[in-house]
């Protein structure tokens, strides 16, 4: 394949970012509102539902909560505004015009006093858009009234106290990187809505099946049935107060269609009128009023409860199909119509947009929505359910791939080739839909929990991979989420484990101390005491959280459009009896990070107990270190075996933790006495999660990234999609009947898909999902340039779409640090200081270390800057001395694809004889065409250029929560060559609230200094040696203006601290008189709080050969560090300074 042939393949998606478009669809209509309402606009936070929720809870305390709860419904609906905005069909809206976030007060009101605030102090950089009135209303109106009153406060109190610890620590909304908790950040779960019976017979067939129930209980009431008369009398009122809801909008479209002056709209308004006025009261008449009343239904579960994974759509090719038949075969409805009236309401699906506190943001980036489509699949009595409704939805998808809502297509071994040819169609469009649910797989598992087979052929796909079956399921506490990379920690180190703000705290009495563990069966001893103490702590947790919920909250609206709540007459927060409304109680352990945990047990036995290379305790003080000092073990870690890749003992071990986990998880039962299940599911949490965490033994740094579901790591899987699938097949132990939503996310380039041979492809890899009965499997069709270039310029790329632990986020609200990000020479912004900041400098960086420990005081992240005026033979980071971009090549990585050479212009990337790649240094022209086209990092670019305003939103994105003495640290190279941009990181930090240090060698204008000085709290300053020949034969230039600096700064800025630093070569300036003659010098600076000997290492060495370069001292042996460690204290006491400050 020729270059210009490797490059030309693009999405659709790629190819409008490219050319500057916007999404659009063939429907004018469609365009006009997405116009007006999304690009460019942030969703609102509107209060209107906080407000009015809370003013109607004043009145009416002296009542039952299911009671209350109808009365609220009542009044919103009665006084919420009504708004029907420009060119749309379907109309109704819980939070006024465009996009807009609903507040709950109800559940975490008492985050608003911290959260709200910030949206105004952030102002361009916020989320979401919200005026400072608003901000005091709620803070006046609403906040006081609800202080002790919300679910999240009465679930806190009751949650046991060891619990809260592990989960929470000392926060209250903020959990501690163990758990991932979304307590009352939702009413429940998920939810997938009941619409055809309203649709077929309207809610007037609902309220009169009340009342009946009513009436047969009122004159025989028991003593236990109460609450029955409690529950009808709500449900009653709130599917009232819907019929008021709409109504107010039949009248508000006839107002405006008598003063509307073109006559096509005037004709909309009225039809818009007549439609409200008849549904869903009434059974719909044709398929524009069904999709209006299955909206209106929407608009009614968002105003009660917030829903975690969003409101479910339900089989939308199924219930709608009859209207939509019956329309084509009149002659009253067109393919065309029918589109354009199902655009409307995916737009208004698209317009909600959930409200997420700083506490939970983490775990939900990129707008987060779940409001789950299904598609396809089978009819209850067996036979394929595709339709041509089904093919028009996923024609529409493709036209106008608009990502709300998220469709999920339902296959099995008889879903036809055409279907599975459409939905590869729409897969290459790239924007990560649709997702595909395994019916061979979520039918067993329905049927193993008891549910008749025709039920369970009738599920629908809910939240991000979870199914549903309405009518026959209640409301499920909200998730958590456990970190299994924090089990593997306590395995390892006596119980003990890192969490939180800098916490390192031992929870457990491990069986078998750190020291004796001697094998893998040893350590699987310990795993299995640390998953059982986390699995005890989520049990309680929730316990708790579903006693608290129904104690607190009632949804009676859903409860009565539910057959489950009607049967039972209780509401659906309430315990529900079995035949309707458990037969799936899916209480679930829902795993987070396993690809990482498996990879690491992998290593783990690769090179401690089968290759013996190091020990436990060697690895374990690697990744505490967070492998600083440790790269060469590094390296080794990541070499080791990977089950993706089908390595059978990978795969064993994988099966043997999975069973472990199984056995355990067993032992467990919900409250009202259903399966507790194992799940992997993150949502973004173990994007979140990894941003807590420690480094772990698979190689992987810390702060990076957890795995994501059931996926392996990222880029681990080097054997194609056939073989990931089959790995994770066989992971699955099936020790029990538990196990469910298995996340698994594929990448695939557009050049895999293209023409028949791409198609087939694509339909090979769905029929294999579908053989193995894997759960489910969604897809990022996407050129690995993209995401670099996104990651370079992401308000260009700000429309990129990406799937995301089974939903489509929009890659401008990824929170990403890239942990070698690709670079450039520092470029001043134009004005050179940045007047106001209102214009940010420029630079380039080559990487963002998180977790550093030894690079300032606490817990750091080290940002390394590239250029440097020195050129020292002994230098660890030679990728860092030149300013300009850098082309790494790394042969080990190398899979022989050939990808590269094919890339290459010049023919400077060449496959060696021993099928590995090779450059020609001389030839290559740094175009990087080479590291763009490698998928297996054998080659990469080293450097990217950024401004400190992105950078610094970078950083703080990943809700790092510093130690209260940690911060940041600028690195390189050598960061004041690149002053300007050095000064404004700094400054920008520090108007953050972080800690700020600053390594420097000294070598560069003192007015350097003076710009960066202001807004450093420490400053590391190396000194390798006085005379002046000496250190000029080793660095390349003279140390004279390095010694003015140290002096000028120490005396310029005496009340900062400065930490002088000597890396001690041998036979350079390892003697004790040039030692003797530094610590002279050191005397006279009055601001020196420390001083160092940091002994030479070569872990440098292998950079060298990735950059085409040779290592200038080869062979030299390091020195004792324990001597060196003695000398050090030697001279810290001639200084003055005790022996071994840190």
């Amino acid at each position: 394949m020729s270059a210009n042939a490797h490059t030309a393949v693009m999405t659709d998606l790629e190819q409008r970012i490219q050319d500057g478009r916007q999404l659009s669809a063939p429907r004018p209509r469609i365009n006009r509102i997405m116009e007006d309402r999304f690009y460019g606009q942030k969703p609102r936070v509107d209060i209107q539902r906080a407000v009015l929720f809370t003013q109607s809870m004043m009145q009416t305390e002296a009542y039952p909560q299911v009671l209350r709860t109808a009365l609220a419904i009542q009044y919103m609906m009665e006084h919420i505004e009504v708004v029907i905005q420009p060119h749309e069909l379907i109309v109704g809206t819980a939070g006024g015009p465009g996009r807009y976030c609903v507040l709950y007060p109800e559940t975490r009101g008492g985050q608003f006093p911290r959260d709200l605030p910030k949206i105004l102090k952030a102002e361009g950089k916020a989320g979401y858009a919200m005026t400072q009135a608003e901000v005091d209303t709620v803070l006046n109106e609403v906040v006081p009234y609800w202080k002790g009153k919300t679910s999240h406060e009465l679930y806190l109190n009751m949650l046991p106290r060891e619990t809260r610890r592990v989960i929470y620590g000392d926060e209250e909304y903020a959990t501690q990187g163990l758990i991932f908790d979304e307590a009352n950040n939702a009413h429940t779960l998920s939810w997938t809505g009941s619409y055809e019976k309203v649709i077929r017979e309207g809610l007037e067939s609902i309220i009169r099946e009340l009342e009946e129930k009513k009436a047969g209980i009122e004159g025989n009431l028991l003593h236990n049935q109460m609450d029955k008369i409690y529950y009808l009398d709500a449900a009653i009122l709130s599917c009232k107060a819907m019929i008021t809801y709409a109504h107010r909008y039949a009248d508000r479209a006839e107002a405006m269609a008598a003063e509307e002056s073109d006559p096509v709209r005037r004709a909309e308004l009225e039809t818009i009128a007549e439609i409200c006025r008849h549904v869903p009261e009434h059974p719909a008449r044709n398929f524009y009023e069904a999709v209006q009343a299955q909206w209106f239904l929407q608009v009614g579960y968002r105003l009660e409860n917030m829903n975690g994974g969003g409101v479910g759509l339900g089989r939308l090719d199924q219930y709608l199909y009859p209207l939509y038949k019956a329309g084509l075969e009149d002659g009253t409805l067109t393919e065309e119509r029918a589109m354009e009236i199902l655009e409307c309401m995916f737009i208004k699906v698209g317009e909600v947009v959930p409200y997420q506190g700083k506490s939970t943001a983490g775990g939900h980036e990129g707008y987060t929505h779940f409001e789950a489509l299904s598609l396809g699949g089978l009819t209850p009595d067996g036979r394929d359910a595709t339709n041509p409704l089904t093919y028009l939805i996923l024609r529409s998808k493709k036209e106008f791939p608009f990502q709300y809502p998220d469709v999920s297509l339902r296959v099995h071994a008889n879903t036809p080739d055409k279907l599975l040819r459409a939905a590869a169609e729409v897969v290459k469009v790239g924007y990560g839909c649709p997702k595909f649910f395994n019916d061979e797989e979520f039918i067993t598992h329905y049927i193993a929990a008891g549910v008749p087979l025709h039920i369970a052929r009738d599920y629908a796909a809910c939240g991000c991979c979870g199914g549903r079956l309405p009518d026959y399921e209640t409301y499920l506490a909200a998730v958590c989420n456990l970190n299994i990379t924090a089990v593997l920690e306590m395995a390892m180190s006596d119980g003990w484990v890192h969490f939180g703000d800098g916490k390192y705290e031992k929870f457990l009495d491990t069986p078998i101390p750190a020291g004796q563990i001697q094998n893998m069966d040893d350590l699987m001893v310990n795993l299995e005491a640390a998953f059982t103490f986390f699995v005890r702590h989520i049990m309680k947790r929730t316990g708790t959280l579903e006693q608290s919920n129904a104690l607190k909250l009632a949804c009676p609206f859903t409860s009565a459009l539910s057959e489950a709540g009607r049967i039972n007459m209780k509401d659906l927060h309430q315990p529900c009896d079995r035949d309707y409304g458990l037969y799936i109680d899916n209480g679930a352990v829902n795993v987070i990070g396993i690809g990482t945990l498996i990879e690491s047990l992998s290593a783990l036995d690769e090179f401690v107990f089968r290759g013996r290379e190091f020990t436990l305790e060697q690895v374990r003080q690697a990744v505490n270190a967070n492998f600083e000092g440790y790269e060469p073990m590094r390296q080794k870690l990541l070499s080791a075996p990977k089950f993706a890749n089908g390595d059978q003992h990978a795969l064993e071990l994988a099966r043997r933790f999975d069973a472990m986990m199984q056995n355990v998880i067993v032992r467990h039962r919900t409250m009202h006495g259903g399966q507790k299940h194992l799940k992997f599911v993150p949502v973004a949490s173990h994007v979140a999660l990894g941003g807590k965490t420690i480094a772990t033994p698979n190689g992987r740094r810390a702060g990076v990234a957890l795995s994501e579901g059931i996926s392996p790591t990222q880029g681990t899987d080097e054997n194609g999609p056939i073989t990931t699938l089959n790995a994770v097949a066989a992971i699955n132990s099936h020790a029990h009947d538990l196990t469910m939503q298995r996340l698994l996310n594929i990448k695939l380039s557009p050049a895999f898909l293209e023409g028949e041979s791409g198609i087939q492809n694509f339909i090979q890899i769905i029929r294999t999902f579908v053989d193995l009965k894997l759960w489910h499997i969604q897809f990022n069709v996407v050129n690995r340039e993209t995401l670099l270039a996104a990651q370079k310029d992401p308000d260009k790329y700000r429309n990129l779409v990406v799937r995301v632990a089974g939903y489509c986020a929009y890659r401008r609200r990824l929170s990403t640090v890239p942990s070698t990000p690709a670079c450039a020479p520092n470029k001043p912004s134009a004005g050179g200081r940045w007047g106001g900041m209102s214009q940010s400098a420029v630079g380039t960086i080559f990487n963002v270390q998180r977790f550093s420990l030894h690079d300032g005081p606490g817990m750091r992240d080290l940002i390394f800057l590239k250029g440097c005026p020195l050129r020292c033979e002994w230098c660890a980071n030679p990728e860092s001395q030149h300013a300009e971009p850098e082309l790494s090549c790394r042969p080990s990585k190398c899979i022989g694809c050939r990808a590269c050479t094919a890339a290459c212009p010049t023919g400077a990337a060449a496959v060696a004889a021993g099928g590995r790649i090779q450059v020609d240094r001389a030839a290559c022209r740094s175009c990087f065409a080479c590291a763009r086209a490698c998928c297996s990092g054998a080659l990469s670019r080293i450097g990217e250029e950024l401004d400190a305003r992105t950078l610094v939103e970078r950083v703080m994105a990943q809700h790092m929560s510093w130690r209260a003495e940690g911060g940041v640290t600028l690195s390189g190279g050598e960061p004041l060559a690149q002053p300007d941009f050095a000064a404004e990181l700094l400054q920008r930090f520090r108007e953050e609230g972080v800690g700020t240090a600053l390594e420097t060698c000294g070598y560069v204008p003192f007015q350097a200094f003076q710009k960066a000085a202001p807004f450093c709290q420490l400053i590391f300053f190396d000194l390798k040696c006085m005379a002046p020949e000496v250190h000029r034969r080793y660095t390349g230039v003279d140390n004279r203006r390095i010694l003015d600096n140290l002096m000028a700064l120490s005396r310029e800025f005496p009340d900062l601290p400065l930490r002088v630093r000597t890396p001690l070569i041998p036979g350079v300036n390892d003697g004790r008189e040039q030692l003797s003659e530094i610590v002279q010098f050191l005397r006279r600076l009055p601001s020196l709080a420390d001083y160092e000997l940091l002994p030479y290492h070569n872990w440098g060495e292998g950079k060298y050969r990735q950059l085409g370069r040779s290592y200038p001292l080869a062979g030299l042996e390091p020195p004792d560090r324990g001597a060196v460690r003695r000398l050090n204290d030697e001279l810290r006491a001639e200084l003055g300074l005790r022996p071994g400050q840190e």
